[in-house]
């Protein structure tokens, strides 16, 4: 879990409680498969998280990062905003 997910998170939960009801917000994990039933609900029980959230898994990263967005390099934290236009 590195530093600046740990940054980030509480201010994306933070967001989640202000606008519920308002916008859908998921967080999706790049983890290891094997941390997903343990390590993952630890820290999202740790941060106070109740958005769902979901394990993104790819053999090849380079399609997956660019399949997320062209602006991603695949450094993480990264956090993308959608309205309904997309």
């Amino acid at each position: 879990w590195c530093v600046p997910c740990r940054e980030e998170f509480p201010d994306l939960v933070k967001i989640d409680n202000d606008y519920r009801g308002k916008i859908d917000f998921i967080t999706i994990s790049l983890d290891f498969v094997e941390d997903i039933d343990t390590l993952v609900p630890e820290f999202l029980s740790e941060m106070k998280a109740a958005m769902p959230t979901f394990l993104l898994v790819s053999e090849d990263e380079s399609a997956l990062i660019s399949s997320i967005t062209k602006d991603w390099s695949g450094a993480l934290p990264f956090t993308i905003l959608y309205n309904t236009k997309g």
